[in-house]
């Protein structure tokens, strides 16, 4: 069966290659268009993901809506059931390189997405940027820290910082 990790930061950073390759679809005619439309739904079906299905309550994934106080862990595990995939979490860390990615992802999709689910995208934004305020800020140090581990540790990569500067700078100018 079915049994294949994957980080959340991956799915920032395909949204970041995808959001920043659309352009080139834009003001096509015929199979460039369709490949940019492909392209365009390829990027809601992983917000729709993110927003309904990678919510993380300490117990359980589930929805932005069901979970507000959630967080996003490091690595989620698909697994195949009676011929059902379904998500379970293999690493309830929080890292910081995961939301950095998410972050820039989601703003550069903000940019570009359909009116009709800006709202929504918005929403997991705002909840990307309070789980790094939330998990990842350290106001003793001054400063953001890689990984969550239910409490806070005290390590911070200059990569992680400058990342997380791109991807935080990326998602503001998405939300306004």
């Amino acid at each position: 069966g079915f049994n294949k990790p994957f980080s959340p930061g991956t799915l920032g950073a395909e949204l970041i290659g995808q959001a920043l390759i659309s352009d080139i679809f834009k003001d096509k005619t015929g199979i460039e268009k369709a490949l940019g439309l492909e392209l365009g739904l390829e990027m809601a079906k992983k917000i729709v993901l993110l927003h309904d299905k990678l919510f993380f309550d300490g117990s359980s994934l589930g929805s932005f809506k069901d979970m507000p106080n959630g967080y996003i862990p490091h690595l989620i595990t698909g697994v195949e059931k009676d011929g059902r995939l379904n998500l379970e979490v293999s690493d309830k860390t929080s890292s910081l390189t995961d939301y950095a990615y998410l972050a820039w992802g989601l703003g550069e999709y903000l940019k570009i997405c359909p009116p009709n689910i800006k709202a929504q995208v918005m929403n997991v934004g705002k909840a990307i940027f309070s789980s790094i305020k939330d998990r990842h800020y350290d106001g003793e140090m001054g400063t953001l820290i890689d990984v969550h581990y239910g409490k806070k540790s005290s390590r911070i990569s200059i990569s992680n910082a400058a990342l997380s500067i791109v991807g935080l700078a990326s998602l503001y100018d998405g939300i306004t």
